[in-house]
């Protein structure tokens, strides 16, 4: 049986997403799965994912482009702008999908997998952990922080309250933090620049990320896809 899937959006989409994928493999387990990732040609999100899972992610397109940024649908609530939308992907895109003997559309936020035929409610939680070896970056103790995301973000907190947190914490523990930023967001924690235990590292890839989220002893962080990682690792995660 060919499955033709769909992963849409961000790196946090992307990971929850791979949840369901398992669930379907469990239930098709001699299917070819073939996934496509509809983020308008920005591969980021699957190569992670290719590198991390290897043996479920053999068969993989990224979508190039939709035919419309600002598609529109029409609901009860009244018109909406919705780019997402399966009938805004290519022709050709959606004519590959069509050959294929299922198809599952795993857009998050759309909720379609709620009716879907495997075991959602079963994989709901379930972060699995990296078919590859993936080496620890830090070998001392040390609990992971992402606490600004960009200068946009609807989910950063307060600068101040942030720089108070990581002080209270590296002053009234025994772990060092390793806070995870950008190079060119990395003066938002200037304060800190002089705080023996607090590590903050400008990593540049998400591969990185997935290093030090294998030897952090636990996660504290804002809601963004950053937050996923820790789980497949089984490391306690307090999110803001």
């Amino acid at each position: 049986m060919n499955i033709a899937v769909r992963l849409e959006g961000g790196l946090g989409d992307h990971l929850l997403g791979n949840r369901f994928i398992y669930a379907i493999k469990d239930k098709y387990k001699n299917s070819n799965l073939n996934i496509f990732s509809d983020t308008e040609n920005n591969s980021s999100s699957i190569d992670i994912l290719k590198k991390i899972f290897p043996n479920l992610y053999q068969n993989t397109k990224v979508i190039p482009y939709r035919k419309d940024k600002n598609y529109k649908i029409f609901t009860k609530f009244g018109t909406e702008t919705y780019p997402a939308h399966l009938n805004n992907l290519p022709d050709d895109i959606a004519l590959e999908i069509k050959k294929h003997d299922k198809f599952y559309d795993l857009h998050i936020d759309s909720l379609k997998w709620l009716s879907y035929d495997f075991d959602w409610l079963r994989y709901y939680y379930f972060f699995p952990k990296p078919e590859i070896n993936v080496k620890q970056k830090y070998n001392e103790k040390y609990i992971m922080a992402h606490l600004y995301s960009r200068p946009d973000s609807p989910y950063n907190l307060d600068q101040k309250y942030v720089i108070e947190l990581l002080n209270k914490f590296s002053e009234n523990n025994d772990y060092k933090i390793v806070i995870l930023t950008m190079e060119e967001h990395k003066e938002y924690y200037k304060e800190l620049y002089d705080n023996k235990n607090i590590i903050i590292d400008t990593s540049n890839n998400i591969y990185e990320v997935f290093e030090i989220a294998a030897g952090c002893s636990a996660f504290i962080g804002i809601d963004s896809g950053i937050r996923y990682i820790p789980y497949h690792f089984s490391k306690p995660t307090q999110v803001s």
